[in-house]
């Protein structure tokens, strides 16, 4: 039979993933509503590829909730089952398994965020870099100096 506290001292990792992730949510959350705010028509597609990130966030949190929720309840069902009816450690050993590819999952869509966060970035700095060239290749067009 499996012990009724082993899905139960997975929950602290898990809780950690979704505190970063809760993070990593609340900074690109404020870093688009910035952009959005201060809008340019030149980082619109850089907002569409943020945008998307939210959603592979979104989705990242959705699994690691299913987990937490799959370990607390197998726990629960170990504790609750301490008879060793094979139905219980059925059902436990499934929620387990539920949790751990919940876990893999959102892991997965993190692994995508990552990813695509870089060369997000990457390109949010070239056209930054386009735009301020472009202005100051202005100004010195305006004034007539270098």
């Amino acid at each position: 039979m499996m012990e009724w506290y082993i899905p139960v001292t997975l929950l602290p990792g898990v809780g950690l993933l979704i505190m970063s992730t809760s993070n990593l949510l609340n900074a690109i959350s404020t870093e688009l509503s910035v952009l959005i705010r201060e809008w340019n028509p030149v980082m619109n597609k850089v907002i569409e590829r943020k945008i998307d990130q939210v959603g592979l966030l979104n989705k990242s949190l959705v699994s690691l909730y299913i987990s937490s929720a799959s370990y607390v309840l197998a726990g629960l069902t170990g504790a609750l089952a301490s008879s060793g009816s094979p139905a219980f450690e059925k059902l436990q050993f499934g929620l387990m398994l539920t949790g751990t590819a919940a876990v893999l999952v959102g892991l997965v869509f993190l692994t995508l965020f990552s990813y695509h966060a870089v060369s997000i970035k990457r390109e949010q700095f070239r056209l930054r870099l386009i735009e301020k060239n472009k202005k100051s290749l202005k100004h010195v067009e305006a004034t007539g100096s270098e």
